[in-house]
């Protein structure tokens, strides 16, 4: 299992100097605008910097607003006065006993220069390093970068030629070209294949109008760095018969009292054309549910019970070992919600989770160690905090949350 440990983040938006350690279970609340989906951007915005199309990425540098709808924020003397972004994430799999570091830097170039005069961004510095956990010795480097000179770890000589890389190109992407399998590199590759897998994680903030568009080519899967929808029955028709459906059906059964899930299949195409070798069927699938004795299609079911069956089908099928869930209390009765939660913490194990809500209920749930508190400071800076047991936690719900509903909760009126 690959785990984030921890993320460092300094000047992204309004996120200055957070160090947060994080465990399998984490749950961020605040009030809107505390910058909590601006935490959870964060993995995806580095991710568009090492894997994005490489023209988007180069125009992104040479703008405010960037080309996959990342936005940042002109440092201030109050947020950012060293014009700096920088991140660090340490991160661990569970094969190997390492911990890995990858570091990275942005500056914001105030002033054009002479080389590069339509620049707003460049890297200034990304590195990835290793060593034993536990261990207090000296990390192994796999590659440091300082400004566009790159220097390479021992076993990456084969690299050594592409020392210098432009203002806008990760050194990860030259990495790519490193064999499967190479001698001692074990590590170099963990560590490569890990950060990609963590980059790659997935947010979920589905909506339920774009689940229910079932072959409808103007159908949208993503919006900015989230997952708003995917093809929700035939990702369910990919596990029937396996042991992930019978754990979706009993989830169901348990939240919804959906007693039984199947399909049926259709002739959607078939290709006798000359060119075709041999006659060939495409088939379309109707995933259908029975429902308090009553057969129902997903299309049937209230917005919050496709939510539901969208995160379970989701959390099952996912290979990512993170998963970042926004809001999952929307649409669902609070009942519902709870026992979402006590499937997710099932996975614990197996899979990080990442949640932000505003739910009371949830909140009522689980154990304040688990809870990370989002609020902004008066020069509109974010704060988090980890809570260490209930009173903590209420004081700074209290202190933060301003809607009706958390004050009435957190200030009951005595009988």
């Amino acid at each position: 299992m690959i785990r984030l440990e921890s993320i460092t983040v300094n000047g992204y938006k309004n996120v200055v100097v957070q160090n947060l350690s994080l465990e399998n279970f984490n749950v961020f609340v605040g009030p809107n605008n505390s910058g909590k989906t601006n935490f959870f951007e964060i993995i995806s915005f580095i991710n568009f910097i090492i894997n994005g199309p490489i023209d988007s990425v180069e125009e992104s540098f040479s703008q405010k607003y960037f080309a996959s709808g990342f936005s940042l924020i002109k440092p201030d003397s109050d947020r950012n006065d060293k014009g700096l972004i920088e991140f660090l994430l340490t991160f661990t799999e569970s094969e190997v006993n390492q911990i890995y570091n990858y570091f990275l830097s942005l500056k914001w170039l105030v002033m054009a220069e002479e080389s590069y005069p339509d620049l707003t961004y460049q890297i200034v510095e990304e590195s990835l390093n290793f060593k034993k956990k536990q261990t207090t010795g000296k990390a192994t480097s796999i590659f440091h970068r300082k400004e566009s000179v790159v220097s390479y770890g021992v076993q990456l000589s084969k690299t050594s030629a592409i020392n210098k890389l432009p203002y806008h190109v990760s050194v990860l992407r030259v990495l790519k070209i490193i064999p499967e399998k190479s001698g001692n590199n074990t590590f170099y590759r963990n560590a490569i294949d890990s950060l990609n897998q963590i980059l790659k994680s997935p947010t979920f903030f589905f909506s339920n109008f774009e689940l229910l568009k079932t072959g409808d080519p103007k159908r949208t899967e993503k919006y900015g760095f989230r997952t708003i929808s995917f093809d929700l029955e035939n990702e369910i028709v990919s596990i029937m018969g396996t042991p992930k459906c019978d754990l979706l059906k009993d989830a169901l059964n348990l939240i919804l009292k959906i007693s039984e899930i199947d399909f049926y299949k259709f002739p959607k195409s078939i290709d006798t054309s000359k060119d075709a070798k041999k006659e060939t069927t495409e088939y379309e699938y109707y995933v259908f549910f029975r429902h308090f004795n009553k057969i129902k299609g997903i299309e049937e079911f209230s917005d919050g019970s496709i939510m539901i069956i969208a995160l379970l089908t989701k959390i099952l099928t996912s290979k990512s070992s993170i998963l970042f869930i926004e809001e999952p209390e929307n649409s669902l009765h609070p009942q519902a919600l709870i026992d979402l939660i006590s499937f997710i913490r099932g996975f614990e194990d197996e899979k990080q989770f990442f949640i932000n809500t505003h739910s009371i209920a949830l909140i009522n749930k689980i154990n304040p160690e688990d809870v990370i508190i989002a609020e902004c400071n008066k020069k509109g800076i974010s704060e988090f905090t980890r809570v260490t047991d209930i009173k903590e936690m209420r004081k700074k719900l209290k202190q933060s949350f301003l809607s009706f509903s958390d004050e009435l909760f957190f200030n009951p009126v005595d009988d």
